[in-house]
């Protein structure tokens, strides 16, 4: 029993850092797109990554 407890805290240590990669990433890009966005060169390809994100984010349990 004491395996699979140790199986499943390093499991939810590897899931809290996937989807905080993902927040701070999406963060960043949101930040980044609207800099470019302002300076008349738009990140197109960056609103097809955001939803790819928070959908990794949201059914990785975060």
């Amino acid at each position: 029993m004491k395996a699979l407890k140790a199986l499943y805290t390093g499991f939810c240590k590897v899931e809290e850092y996937l989807v905080s990669t993902c927040v701070a990433l999406i963060t960043f890009l949101v930040f980044l797109s609207a800099v470019a966005r302002g300076l008349k060169h738009p990140l197109n390809w960056a609103q097809d990554f955001f939803p790819a994100a928070v959908r990794l984010g949201r059914f990785s349990g975060g």
